[in-house]
């Protein structure tokens, strides 16, 4: 893997539900800190918050970015999904070992 492999950003999901439309991304800023950034828009919107969108911004603090990716780790892979399958697939290094 090249360094042009490693991201900073990424879209976790940008999707339609009817005429609504759901994004979210995540952005690791230059101080460290995760940003969590989603917007959403249509109808439903428009219902509920008076406006054509709907912002939101989480952001963690670089301190808390290993908690937050260890809980990630824990939901993501279980017996019947280990993880080594899914780094090869994105691209991500990593060594193994065994015994």
């Amino acid at each position: 893997m090249t360094d042009n492999n490693k991201i900073n950003s990424i879209t976790v999901f940008d999707e339609y539900r009817g005429e609504d439309h759901y994004i979210l991304t995540a952005e690791i800023k230059e101080n460290g800190d995760l940003l969590l950034e989603g917007q959403d828009l249509g109808p439903s919107v428009i219902e509920a918050f008076g406006d054509s969108d709907y912002e939101y911004w989480y952001t963690f603090k670089q301190e808390w970015k290993d908690t937050l990716l260890l809980h990630l780790l824990a939901e993501k892979f279980t017996v019947s999904n280990p993880p080594g399958e899914w780094f090869n697939e994105k691209g991500i290094p990593f060594e193994l070992s065994t015994y």
